[in-house]
């Protein structure tokens, strides 16, 4: 790490440290199963990733505001209470968090995740020693994609952003770092399109989060 020093670390979450698909797709399906004519809807793990609304969209591209409101609303009912026992930590996660943590490199999460779960799924898989925790409810009154996320971040916590990466598995991840500044780091295998990722020129590419400790080494 002598060529330049790397200072802090912005992790996306979903697909980046965490395999959530299992929980997420459960209570999708209990969510569309409220309305009669979405309750045979094919629901796979190839969705998950974009905030919810977006995701929904996704899968039911007919679907109506208020059938979305309800829909939302029946998920964030299963989600919120969930345990949380189909949702796994990436291989080496845990490893990695512990290594940065003893390089005394400050690490933190972005995602399209709000606190209550996001705080709830970090403390059931013993990972809830980030600095910070940056969710899309994180302001009040407001819901921030991740761009404004990782502004929120650096200007909060005064990062420099020549020392600074973005680490994520979805070219919105990428894009965001961009837009401020900082280095991005695409992680394939995750939720995101390997061919839009690759097209959105991330600075480095790893094939998954277990390669990041290798990568840390190299710069």
């Amino acid at each position: 790490m002598n060529n330049f020093k790397i200072e802090n670390i912005i992790f996306d979450l979903d697909g980046t440290l965490i395999n959530s698909a299992g929980d997420v797709v459960n209570c999708l399906k209990k969510a569309y199963s409220s309305l009669s004519e979405f309750s045979n809807v094919d629901i796979s793990e190839s969705f998950i990733g974009p905030p919810l609304n977006k995701l929904i969209k996704n899968i039911t591209p007919e679907i109506t505001e208020e059938q979305t409101h309800l829909i939302v609303n029946e998920f964030r009912n299963c989600y919120d209470n969930s345990s949380f026992s189909k949702t796994r930590l990436n291989d080496g996660v845990y490893e990695l968090v512990q290594n940065l943590k003893n390089l005394n490199i400050k690490i933190f999460i972005a995602t399209n995740k709000p606190i209550f779960v996001t705080k709830k799924i970090l403390k059931s898989l013993k990972i809830d020693d980030f600095d910070d925790v940056v969710t899309l409810d994180a302001v009040a009154g407001k819901k921030m994609d991740k761009t404004e996320m990782i502004s929120y971040i650096i200007n909060k916590w005064n990062l420099e952003k020549d020392k600074t990466l973005m680490v994520g598995d979805d070219a919105s991840d990428i894009v965001a770092a961009h837009n401020n500044g900082i280095i991005a780091v695409a992680v394939l295998g995750g939720y995101g399109d390997p061919k839009t990722i690759i097209e959105t020129k991330p600075l480095y590419v790893l094939n998954s989060i277990n390669d990041f400790n290798n990568l840390l080494n190299k710069i």
